[in-house]
C-alpha cells in the first residue's frame, strides 16, 4: 500500500490484469485453484529459504519461530494440496455466515428503530446464511463455485478500474482542467477480508525501530494540493484498544470534530455491538492531543479540499444530523466521555429516527456516518452497502490520496509533539 500509486497507466494495468484473472479463474476454475496451489507452495518454500538465511545469519528467536512455522506449512501442503482449497472454501463460508449475521442485526435494527427494510435484509440473510453452510459443508465440492465468484468478482472489479483510469485519463476526475474542483465517485469496494485489518498492519508499520522515518513516509501532501488547507479532515484512529486494535473513525470540520459510537455504556448489548447511536461533537485542537496522551492512540489524517457548496452541503447535513438528537450527559465520572467533555468542550446527543438510532458495530457505525455526513458534499468514497470497516474506509482514502487529480491532498500522521494546526 505504501508504495502503491493509481497513476491513469497503473490503473489501466491493473484492469487489464483483473480481467485475465477473472476470465481464468471463471473458464478454468479447476486449474485456478491448482495453479494458485503451485504459486503458494513455491512461496512458502522460499519464504522457509529466506526466512533459515536470516536466521543463521542474525540468530534471532524470531526468525527461528517463522522459520519453522514456513516449514511446517509448506510441508503441509505439500502433503494435503486440497488444503488450499479447503481452506479458501471454509473462509468465505465463515465471512458469508458473517454477512448474515450482519443481515440479522439489520432486521433486527429494522424493527428496534421503526425503519422499512427489513423484508430485503431478511432474504439477504437467508441467501448468505445458505451460501456459508454449503461452503462449511461441502468446501472441496464448493470450490469451483468459489472460483466462478471470485471470477465474476474480478471481472467487474476490472471495469471499474477502467472507468477510474478513463476519469483519469480525461480529466474528469478531482480538480477539473479549468481548476474547479467536481464531483467524484467510487463505487465498488475491495473484499473487506483484505482491508478489515489495515490499522493493525498500520500501527505495527508505526511502532517500527525506525519510527520517524515511517511517520514521515505517511505524512504528505500531494503535489496538487500544495499551498492548500484542507477544508475537511476524516481521521482514522489506530491503537491496540481501540476496537481490538481495528480502528475507529470521525472527521473534523470548522474547527469541530464529529464522531459516531456506543459511547452510552448502560445501553450495550452483545457486548458493545448493539448500542444506543451517539454523536459526541467535540473542538479539533484539544481533541486530537486528548486521544494521543490520554488514549494513547495515534490518528491517521487524510484532508480533503471542497469548493464552497461542498462544503455548505456538509453543514448542513451535520446540523441535520445533530438535530435529530436529543442531549445526553455521561454520568460516571471520571471516564474518558466526562474528560472529554471536561478538556475538549464535547457535547453529546443520542440521535433519535433513522437507523442511526442504534449503533450496529457492523453496519451502522463510525464509518457509516463518517461516511454519509462527507458524501453529502460529493465526497463519495464508497457504498455504505454490507460490513463497512475503518479499514475499508482508509484503503478508499489512500487510494483517492494517491491519485493525481484528487480533492484529498494530504495524509498526516499525528502522534506525541505533532502539530495539530489546520
Amino acid at each position: 500500500m505504501l508504495k502503491k500509486v493509481y497513476t491513469p497507466l497503473s490503473l489501466t494495468i491493473q484492469s487489464i490484469l483483473m480481467l485475465v484473472a477473472g476470465i481464468f479463474l471463471f473458464r478454468h476454475p479447476e486449474t485456478a485453484v491448482s495453479t494458485l496451489t503451485g504459486l503458494l507452495q513455491i512461496f512458502l518454500w522460499v519464504a522457509f529459504a529466506n526466512c533459515l538465511f536470516q536466521c543463521l545469519a542474525r540468530k534471532s528467536n524470531a526468525s527461528i519461530i517463522k522459520t519453522l512455522l514456513y516449514l511446517a506449512f509448506a510441508i503441509f501442503l505439500q502433503v494435503i494440496p486440497d488444503s488450499v482449497r479447503i481452506s479458501m472454501s471454509l473462509i468465505f463460508g465463515l465471512w458469508m455466515m458473517l454477512q448474515a449475521l450482519s443481515k440479522g442485526l439489520s432486521v433486527w435494527q429494522c424493527f428496534a428503530t421503526h425503519t422499512r427494510g427489513w423484508i430485503l435484509y431478511a432474504v439477504q440473510c437467508a441467501l448468505f446464511a445458505v451460501i456459508g453452510i454449503v461452503l462449511l459443508i461441502h468446501p472441496i465440492l464448493s470450490s469451483t463455485s468459489l472460483a466462478w465468484a471470485l471470477g465474476i468478482y474480478s471481472i467487474l472489479s476490472s471495469i471499474f478500474y477502467l472507468l477510474d483510469a478513463l476519469r483519469e485519463w480525461l480529466g474528469f476526475d478531482g480538480f477539473g482542467k479549468d481548476g474547479k474542483r467536481i464531483r467524484q465517485h467510487i463505487r465498488f469496494k475491495p473484499p473487506v477480508l483484505l482491508s478489515t485489518f489495515l490499522p493493525v498492519r498500520l500501527l505495527r508499520a508505526l511502532d517500527d525501530p525506525d519510527e520517524e522515518k515511517e511517520v514521515a513516509m505517511w505524512t504528505q501532501q500531494a503535489a496538487v494540493g500544495k499551498g492548500r488547507v484542507p477544508d475537511l479532515e476524516i481521521f482514522l484512529h489506530i491503537s491496540k484498544k481501540t476496537a481490538m486494535g481495528l480502528g475507529h473513525m470521525d472527521i473534523a470540520m470548522d474547527g469541530r470534530t464529529f464522531s459516531y459510537g456506543n459511547y452510552d455504556a448502560e445501553s450495550h448489548q452483545l457486548f458493545g455491538a448493539i448500542s444506543d447511536g451517539v454523536l459526541m461533537q467535540a473542538d479539533r485542537d484539544t481533541y486530537i492531543p486528548f486521544c494521543i496522551d490520554h488514549e494513547k492512540k495515534r490518528l491517521l489524517g487524510y484532508g480533503i479540499v471542497l469548493t464552497e457548496e461542498q462544503k455548505q452541503a456538509i453543514r448542513d447535513k451535520i446540523a441535520s444530523f445533530v438535530q435529530d438528537g436529543i442531549p445526553w450527559v455521561p454520568t460516571k465520572e471520571g471516564d474518558e466521555m466526562t474528560e472529554m467533555a471536561r478538556l475538549c468542550n464535547a457535547t453529546y446527543r443520542k440521535i433519535q429516527h433513522g437507523s442511526f438510532r442504534k449503533y450496529n458495530v457492523l453496519t451502522t457505525n463510525c464509518v457509516a456516518v463518517a461516511n454519509m455526513l462527507s458524501g453529502s458534499g460529493g465526497v463519495d468514497l464508497m457504498s455504505p452497502q454490507g460490513i463497512i470497516t475503518p479499514g475499508t474506509y482508509c484503503e478508499f482514502l489512500d487510494r483517492q490520496f494517491r491519485r493525481p487529480n484528487s480533492i484529498v491532498i494530504s495524509r498526516t500522521v499525528y502522534k506525541e509533539d505533532s502539530d495539530i494546526r489546520s
